[in-house]
């Protein structure tokens, strides 16, 4: 697939590249670890996390030990996919576990482009059951989704 339709630019792929994410995420955990560990609240999790400008954080972390920093405008791109990656690894740290952002509290609809069966079943698990999931040209919920493999 071109780097272009997946929305992954240079500062992305260096990031998976050099792990830079879950390196991040363990360092963070080596310098919270009395507050992250008492979490077992995803309501908090999320309260704690905004409260450390995580953003920022991560964004130095790339740039002092990978040497790698976006563009403004890659950034504004790969933003929500980068922070959401950290976001999750950070907070599986919590007492919340792997759990910690498998619930996707503020998602309403999703566009699956591609071949349903690379997902897997779990992907909606917790998802809200009003959750719109188009596919193919069709409109599916959480439970009709499972019958179109």
């Amino acid at each position: 697939v071109p780097v272009d339709t997946t929305r992954a630019g240079a500062f992305y792929i260096a990031c998976n590249r050099k792990a830079t994410a879950m390196r991040f995420a363990s360092d963070f955990f080596d310098k919270h670890k009395a507050e992250l560990g008492a979490i077992d609240d995803y309501g908090e999790l999320l309260r704690y996390l905004g409260s450390c400008n995580l953003e920022q954080a991560f964004l130095d972390f790339a740039r002092r030990k990978d040497g790698i920093s976006p563009k403004k405008d890659e950034w504004e791109t790969e933003r929500q996919y980068l922070m959401t990656q950290v976001q999750a690894l950070v907070g599986r740290y919590s007492k919340l576990g792997d759990n910690a952002f498998s619930y996707c509290e503020n998602l309403v609809g999703v566009e699956i482009k591609g071949v349903l069966s690379d997902i897997g079943d779990y992907v909606f698990y917790e998802c809200p059951a009003e959750l719109v999931i188009s596919y193919n040209g069709g409109s599916y919920n959480k439970e009709s989704i499972e019958d179109v493999k």
